[in-house]
């Protein structure tokens, strides 16, 4: 006998909650909302941004300065038009 499975719903940062059946299964629907956020605030172009740093000045100890990095001199993407 198969017992129904309970809808997910999860609550966001900002207490909305994602339930939709347009995603074939909640893990689908969390995957998108993470590529929209990671897309809407440009975290490929930012952490390929301080990856070529590091790679370019080869530090001796890579998170202390990737932190100062960081703090003393922060990376700002473009404006995006999302």
């Amino acid at each position: 006998m198969d017992s129904l499975q309970q809808p997910t719903i999860i609550t966001t940062n900002n207490n909305s909650l994602i339930n939709s059946n347009k995603y074939s299964s909640p893990e689908d629907e969390v995957t998108s909302n993470i590529c929209n956020y990671a897309e809407k605030y440009q975290i490929k172009e930012l952490l390929q941004e301080y990856m070529k740093r590091i790679i370019l000045e080869r530090p001796k100890e890579p998170v202390k300065f990737f932190l100062k990095q960081v703090t003393e001199n922060p990376y700002t993407p473009p404006p995006t038009s999302i």
